[in-house]
């Protein structure tokens, strides 16, 4: 018994080596889940015992699946992850439908190692807790080092179809520089004043133009978003000042008027 379980654990690592290229996630199970789980690995070293190598086989793959694809979150919910001064914000519409706004990153002055990296210890593991390993949108609210600082590192771990940004915000250097990591991992990259808004599931997400045009300071450039969830309403401001505040009740006051 001892070596069949020698055996299975050789297999099964050989079996990872073999995919280790790919990416996927395995979420946090509750109790009964993980149970279940044990159970079915007893089981699994008494069919090796007994030399049922097909249902071995069988099983092993069943197990491999759910471990994957299970359990898939239904429910829409907002996470404000730790990523120190910085922002990001995991918002799950439900059906692996998820959107991140803004990266973390760190600051000038940090203090932490260089080599240190928020999204490796913080954000990929709640990801990957969560069952997560693809994003229908990062939005990028502005070209702070604390915002989008990880942008690089959360790429190249885990696939993304669409950053969303406002073009003004960037540097002629960034954006070509975003265009090519874009290009690199096959993702569209979009500037919020043609997007504007869009549907993820049962949530909505809109973009306000507030932008300060011509300002010095990179936070008047924040990309201001709502999202809606049946009756309840979320205003994601990134790093907007008074001035864009001032800017979007104005917007929002005209808006009425006009409906």
């Amino acid at each position: 018994m001892v070596d069949l379980s020698f055996n299975f654990h050789d297999w099964l690592l050989d079996l990872f080596t073999r995919i280790k290229q790919s990416h996927f996630s395995v979420p946090k199970f509750n109790d009964w889940i993980f149970i279940i789980f044990i159970i079915s690995v007893y089981y699994i070293f008494w069919l090796l015992a007994k030399r049922k190598y097909i249902l071995v086989t069988f099983w092993t793959i069943i197990i491999l699946t759910l471990l994957i694809t299970f359990p898939t979150n239904s429910h829409h919910k907002i996470t404000m992850l730790n990523v120190g001064q910085g922002d990001s914000i995991l918002y799950e519409g439900g059906k692996n439908q998820n959107v991140l706004i803004d990266t973390g990153g760190k600051v000038i002055d940090d203090t932490k190692q260089p080599s240190y990296s928020i999204s490796k210890y913080h954000i990929l593991p709640t990801l990957n807790e969560r069952g997560i390993n693809e994003l229908e949108y990062l939005i990028l609210t502005h070209p702070h080092n604390d915002h989008i600082g990880e942008l690089e590192y959360i790429i190249s771990h885990i696939k993304i179809k669409h950053i969303v940004i406002y073009n003004k915000g960037y540097s002629s250097n960034t954006l070509m520089l975003l265009s090519k990591l874009s290009h690199k991992y096959n993702i569209k990259l979009m500037d919020v004043r043609q997007v504007s808004s869009f549907k993820l599931g049962d949530s909505s997400f809109l973009f306000f133009d507030s932008f300060i045009p011509n300002s010095r300071d990179k936070n008047e450039y924040s990309i201001i978003t709502m999202i809606t969830y049946q009756n309840k309403k979320v205003l994601l401001m990134g790093d907007a000042s008074k001035n864009n505040e001032s800017l979007l009740l104005k917007n929002i006051i005209c808006r009425r008027l006009i409906f």
